[in-house]
């Protein structure tokens, strides 16, 4: 058995999680998205409980259904969302949706620290997402993504 098969998510995972509370504005979220260059982050609840997960496309995805609803979809506005943190910050000020409990993805799969690295990126790959919250006694305590995954491949084979 190789050094990498032999890993285990907390081996790799980031212990330090950007996370964002149930409530959490959009425009928040789109800031703490920003500030922080990530993509997108869990959503716990007043007990760290892992309830949702919500990412920039989600806020995208969002953007354009009430745009496409409202009959005002620019061609280059979900392109344009899609890559620019700062635009999707500046249009959520205008605060068309409020809180992340609207958006986020709430059948979120998880993985516990002593779940074989192996298994994770499986996980990964047959649920087509690149980010496992991981949790102990229901509470969030790190993050796994794919490209963690990459990184120890590349180290331990």
């Amino acid at each position: 058995m190789s050094k990498f098969e032999r890993l285990k998510v907390a081996d790799v995972m980031v212990r330090q999680v950007i996370a964002v509370k149930t409530g959490t504005s959009i425009s928040e979220l789109a800031r703490i998205l920003a500030q922080h260059s990530v993509s997108g982050a869990p959503v716990v609840n007043e007990n760290g409980e892992i309830v949702g997960i919500v990412s920039e496309s989600d806020i995208a995805a969002a953007m354009v259904a009430e745009d496409e609803m409202a009959g005002s979809l620019e061609p280059e506005l979900y392109d344009l969302l899609v890559h620019s943190h700062i635009e999707v910050e500046r249009e959520y000020t205008s605060g068309r949706l409020t809180v992340v409990d609207e958006i986020m993805f709430k059948n979120v799969i998880t993985v516990e620290e002593e779940t074989p690295l192996k298994e994770a990126a499986r996980i990964m790959a047959e649920n087509h997402i690149h980010r496992l919250p991981v949790v102990k006694d229901g509470r969030l305590v790190g993050i796994i993504a794919a490209h963690d995954i990459i990184a120890a491949v590349s180290r331990y084979s």
